[in-house]
């Protein structure tokens, strides 16, 4: 009968437990799908920029060229572009020295410097280490050492006392600076000039192995200044020393 037949097959419950339905499949595999095409989609960007990585090392072909670097172009709003001249580390200025007029070698006759007047003496010799010179007024040449001349074969070494209380040859030779020019005009009517290195006092101990008196070099002047005291113008044990070198030569 319809209804006995209804009762023998009954209707079949919906499930609605927690476990997922099978018609939800497709929508997990189209998510999963999804996630691989973006992953493959990837792959040529992953593949440029490893082979950027290759090509920017040291493997690159010889044919490579390096990508320019476009800030090393930049310079800042009205700033000029800086020039491979002014990049490259400029040599030091060498300057030649001076082509002086030779001379030939003649004894001193008169030397000027900073209001010293000086006329000269016969020369003298070193003793004991030290210098005696015989005059008061005048200078004196050491004898056995150089004479006045351009390019000249020796230091040239000239003498006086330095007296303070009254008037000696070398008087004021302690206010010689360094940069001032001596003049010194010769036996034979040349003109030397000579232009101050150093100005300083030396004790009289050890002063002729000072390798200001030691060093045969042409073109060099020493003066030498025997220092007295202010009291009694007893001997100071020390020499003012001033040291010039030949910068200016004229025949006479």
């Amino acid at each position: 009968m319809a209804g006995s037949h209804r009762a023998t097959h009954p209707k079949e419950p919906v499930a609605r437990s927690g476990h997922p339905s099978r018609k939800k499949a497709p929508a997990r595999l189209s998510r999963r799908s999804v996630a691989i095409a973006a992953g493959v989609a990837l792959l040529p960007a992953l593949w440029l920029g490893s082979q950027k990585v290759l090509d920017d090392g040291t493997g690159g072909g010889s044919n490579d060229k390096p990508i320019p670097d476009v800030t090393s172009t930049r310079t800042p709003s009205g700033s000029p572009t800086p020039s491979a001249a002014a990049t490259t580390p400029s040599r030091p200025a060498t300057t030649a020295a001076p082509a002086l007029t030779r001379i030939a070698a003649s004894g001193p006759r008169r030397l000027t410097v900073r209001g010293l007047d000086v006329g000269f003496d016969d020369s003298i010799e070193a003793r004991s280490g030290g210098f005696q010179a015989a005059s008061t007024a005048e200078a004196a040449r050491w004898g056995s050492r150089g004479t006045p001349a351009s390019p000249g074969t020796d230091t040239v070494f000239l003498i006086g006392k330095v007296y303070t209380r009254g008037a000696s040859a070398f008087a004021g030779l302690t206010g010689v600076r360094t940069g001032d020019v001596i003049t010194l005009r010769t036996q034979s009517g040349a003109v030397l000039r000579y232009t101050v290195t150093s100005s300083t006092p030396r004790p009289a101990s050890g002063l002729l192995r000072r390798p200001e008196f030691t060093q045969e070099k042409p073109g060099r002047l020493v003066l030498v200044g025997i220092l007295f005291d202010r009291r009694d113008d007893q001997r100071t044990g020390k020499y003012q020393v001033v040291v010039a070198q030949l910068t200016g030569a004229q025949k006479g």
